[in-house]
């Protein structure tokens, strides 16, 4: 399965590796938890019901093994005395492949309405 095949896919576990690829697209890098809040936030705001975190565990594990993301256990500090052992995720495109996502409809359509929401801020 390549890139462009994962961007058009339209549901299932294929659109949760999608937009995880779109997020990262955007952060290049992201705690677990994080990439799930920016995940629901993208299907939210394109009036979707959000992914669950069962899901986007198995699609970061596919997209590993596929060698789009790279999958760290690392400790994140998440309060001031609270540390914890959590996967941070980052995206590992050649440039060839991440053209294909910054051309891609669903992550031009999420930039151009968080790009309106923030103007309006």
């Amino acid at each position: 399965m390549n890139i462009k095949e994962i961007l058009s896919s339209k549901e299932g576990l294929n659109l949760v590796m999608g937009d995880a690829l779109r997020i990262l697209a955007m952060y290049r890098r992201l705690w677990l938890s994080e990439l799930y809040a920016e995940m629901t936030s993208l299907s939210l705001t394109l009036g979707e019901r959000p992914c669950s975190m069962k899901d986007l565990k198995k699609a970061i594990e596919k997209l590993q093994k596929l060698g789009l993301v790279k999958y760290e256990k690392k400790l994140h500090s998440m309060a001031i005395r609270d540390v914890i052992e959590e996967p941070l995720i980052s995206i590992n495109l050649e440039p060839t492949q991440l053209i294909h996502i910054l051309n891609d409809e669903r992550f031009k359509r999420y930039q151009a309405i968080r790009y309106e929401i923030f103007k309006l801020k």
